[in-house]
């Protein structure tokens, strides 16, 4: 309980910190979602906001939501479910991730998540373990431009299973797949919705005690907040 009360804290912590600063860099932003609802979606041409400035137009459509050449910083908190043949407790989990936006639809990512678990054994003796996950992904977003803005996520990387009070560590290979959605409160911040199917290569068979599979599969869930910057 105090591992996953320190990790609500971090989540919450990292909001704080980060929400006021999003808010006020888009404050002017704000207004004018206010007063020209239409701007993100009107054609450079109709424009309400640069009406006869078409470039103008144009070049604030291609900063909004997802803006090229902007870095993404993303704290999340979810709940990993772990394969069954494993023995271990699915979890609160809880993730940092930064991006780089290489245009509006593309963007790569660096991702960390940790899972505090234990080993479930139905004849007891049962170890508390931290699970690690790092990976590197790619990220395309099919609505860059819209405010609700889906996406499709693919990375590999790794997976630790590091067992608490021992120096042992079980270290696999793992790839993923999956999507999301972020829904954009302003140019700054958008809320973030990630689901996962993690493909793990087990390097040796500690507590797979149904079977000897090599591999194993785990759902991740997460949700948390997108702050954009440096656009």
């Amino acid at each position: 309980m105090v591992r996953i009360a320190s990790c609500i804290t971090l989540a919450v912590v990292c909001f704080v910190t980060l929400a006021p600063w999003a808010v006020a860099a888009d404050i002017q932003t704000a207004k004018v979602y206010r007063d020209y609802p239409g701007y993100l979606t009107a054609p450079a041409s109709e424009n309400p906001l640069f009406a006869g400035d078409q470039a103008a137009s144009a070049s604030i459509l291609t900063q909004t939501w997802n803006s090229p050449n902007a870095w993404t910083f993303t704290p999340m908190l979810g709940y990993h479910v772990i394969d069954g043949g494993l023995d271990l407790d699915n979890n609160v989990s809880m993730g940092l991730a930064l991006g780089y936006n290489l245009t509006a639809n593309w963007t790569i990512e660096a991702d960390v998540r940790y899972t505090p678990t234990q080993t479930d054994f139905s004849t007891g003796n049962n170890e508390d373990l931290d699970i690690w996950t790092v990976t590197g992904g790619v990220l395309y977003h099919f609505m860059p431009e819209q405010r609700l803005n889906p996406y499709l996520a693919v990375g590999a990387g790794g997976l630790v299973y590091d067992f608490d009070n021992t120096s042992h560590d079980d270290e696999d290979y793992m790839g993923f797949w999956g999507g999301g959605v972020k829904y954009a409160i302003n140019n700054s911040m958008a809320f973030r919705v990630d689901v996962r199917h993690i493909l793990d290569y087990r390097s040796s068979n500690d507590f797979d005690t149904h079977d000897s599979s090599d591999w194993r599969h785990h759902l991740s869930a997460m949700a948390g907040v997108t702050f954009q910057f440096g656009r």
